[in-house]
Formats: structure tokens, C-alpha cells, sequence
């Protein structure tokens, strides 16, 4: 079971990760090009697509009572926080192990363009890369024939809720607190997929959130620790610890954006920076509790010796 303090930790750390990508990706309303409920594409003759599935849509509900069941029943905010809500549906026959939902919400009235300190015109995207939080979500890539409901603030699988045992509920109350703009009139959300990478390294989609080279930052990230941690001479507790102690480092933040544009290279480089980093931290808590040395060994073994990620657009 899934305690609550874990349960909130998980929501508090999905929340600040939407706070800190809202900040880098917010893009003008003129940029919206992306229409329909998904990002079909085509080569050698298969198609790819993952499908959102909106609120307004007349299956939605019973599709959120199949994978989630009791939700509808024990969410006594549902009804606001419904629009904020899609269910996304992996309808194709290949595994992704990232990809980026981009929600744009708009009241009437309210100016075009990004409007820093206020919610109006803006877009908000959910990311999500197999293995950068270590929850549960990302430990596996997102399957065919599964759903996943997402929002702005969080992206839950069936079996999470299911270990939540009815507290997810109580989790999504106090995820639809800001930076969701629940109280404004009128207020307009839409969303569509941004961009989708697949298990055999194709990607699509406009890709405004640089999940591209997220991904791939994330995934040499690991490679690489991994790799620093065998390198280590006679690998003792002391001498493993003193290597992500220098991996663990503090990892200087982004200046903020100019001109509303956002260097690739620099977003790669601060995902990889962020990504050792925080894996470092987690395998000095493992190293000094269960599993231990041998743990952490092993783990790192997997990590350096998973094949380099080589990412290639498909045709749109």
C-alpha cells in the first residue's frame, strides 16, 4: 500500500515540476497549431497515435469509472476539477516511454500571450519520461491498451489508484488547489498531445515541451551514472558514497527565459545536470539502507549497460 505521506510526496513533486516546466515552455497563443484528439502518424505504412480522451467526450465517464473506479463516487471536487481532467489511451501496438500533454486554458476576454504571475493564455504541460521521478508511474513505459488519467498536476496509472486504496481522491482535492485557475468564469481548457517517443526510438508530435531532448538527457543521465559508479576502484561502501556525493552536487538552475525562447541545448544539459543528480541522491539513501552496496551495484550494472538512446523524428 502506498502510505499518505508517500501518496503526497508524489503530488507534491509532480506539482513542482509542472511549476518549473511552466515557467520554461510557456508559449504564446499564437503557437497553438495542434488540433484533434491525437498525433496520428504514418511510416512504412503503420500508424501511431495516442489518443486523448476530454471530459466533454461522451465515453469519458464511464471510461473513469472502468479504470478508476469509486472516483466519481468519493471526489467531492470532481465537478470542478473535471475539465482540468483527460484520460489518455495507448491505442497503438507500441510502448512509449515518454511523452507530453500541452493544456491550454483561456477565459473570454482575457489578452493573448504568455502572462507571467496569471493563468490566462497560458499552457501548461504534463511530461512524462520513463524513469526520471522513480515512482511508480515511470518505472515501466506507458503499454498498449493502457490508460492513464492526467492534468496539469499529476499523471496517474489504473494501478497506483489502486494502491492509493481511496486516497487518490483526497491527493486530487489538493492538486486542484492553484496552480489550476478553477475560479475564473468562463474559463476555456483544452488540451492535445505534444509529443510522443516511442520504445524503438521514433518520436513525433510539435514538440513545444523539448520532450525530445528531455528524454534523451534523461535516459544518458542514467547511462552515465550508472557508468561512474563501476568505475569506482574497489567499490567499497565509503568509496561508492564518495562518488555520488560529487554526483549529488547542487545543479546550478536555468536563467530565466528571454524573448519567450528556450535554448535545446541548454534544456539538455540542465535535465541530464538535474537527472544525475537526483539519482545520485537516491542511491546514497539506498546505499545506506536496504539493498546497500550490493543494491546499488547492481542497479548501476543495469544502468551503464542500457544501449544509448538514438531518438528520430517520424513524418507528420
Amino acid at each position: 500500500m502506498i502510505h499518505n505521506h508517500k501518496l503526497c510526496c508524489l503530488f507534491r513533486r509532480a506539482a513542482l515540476r509542472v511549476l518549473v516546466f511552466t515557467v520554461i515552455t510557456t508559449i504564446p497563443l499564437s503557437a497553438w497549431t495542434q488540433s484533434g484528439t491525437s498525433t496520428p502518424s504514418t511510416q512504412s505504412g503503420t500508424s501511431r497515435e495516442l489518443t486523448l480522451i476530454h471530459s466533454t467526450d461522451g465515453q469519458f465517464d464511464s471510461l473513469l469509472t472502468q479504470n478508476y473506479p469509486g472516483l466519481l463516487q468519493t471526489l467531492a471536487d470532481y465537478p470542478t476539477v473535471r475539465p482540468f481532467l483527460v484520460l489518455l489511451s495507448n491505442e497503438t501496438t507500441h510502448s512509449a516511454p515518454a511523452y507530453s500533454i500541452e493544456f491550454n486554458y483561456q477565459a473570454a476576454g482575457a489578452p493573448q500571450g504568455p502572462q507571467f504571475g496569471a493563468p490566462l493564455g497560458q499552457q501548461m504541460r504534463r511530461m512524462f519520461i520513463q524513469g526520471e521521478s522513480g515512482t511508480k508511474v515511470d518505472s515501466m513505459a506507458f503499454g498498449p491498451g493502457e490508460v492513464r488519467l492526467i492534468s496539469p498536476t499529476f499523471n496517474v496509472s489504473p494501478a497506483d489508484y489502486r494502491e492509493a486504496d481511496g486516497r487518490f481522491s483526497v491527493a486530487l482535492s489538493q492538486a486542484s488547489r492553484p496552480p489550476l485557475p478553477l475560479s475564473i468564469p468562463n474559463m476555456q481548457v483544452s488540451a492535445v498531445v505534444d509529443c510522443v517517443v516511442y520504445q524503438d526510438g521514433m518520436y513525433l508530435g510539435p514538440d513545444h515541451s523539448l520532450l525530445e531532448k528531455r528524454y534523451q538527457a534523461v535516459s544518458d543521465a542514467l547511462r552515465d551514472e550508472g557508468a561512474a559508479i563501476l568505475k569506482v576502484a574497489n567499490p567499497t561502501s565509503e568509496s561508492v558514497l564518495a562518488q555520488l556525493t560529487q554526483d549529488a552536487a547542487p545543479v546550478r538552475q536555468m536563467p530565466p527565459i528571454t524573448g519567450g525562447k528556450v535554448d535545446p541545448d541548454k534544456v539538455y544539459q540542465q535535465t541530464y545536470a538535474l537527472q544525475r543528480a537526483n539519482k545520485a541522491r537516491s542511491f546514497m539513501g539506498r546505499l545506506q539502507g536496504a539493498g546497500g552496496l550490493d543494491f546499488v551495484l547492481r542497479q548501476a550494472s543495469i544502468m551503464a549497460n542500457t544501449p544509448q538512446v538514438s531518438l528520430s523524428p517520424m513524418s507528420q
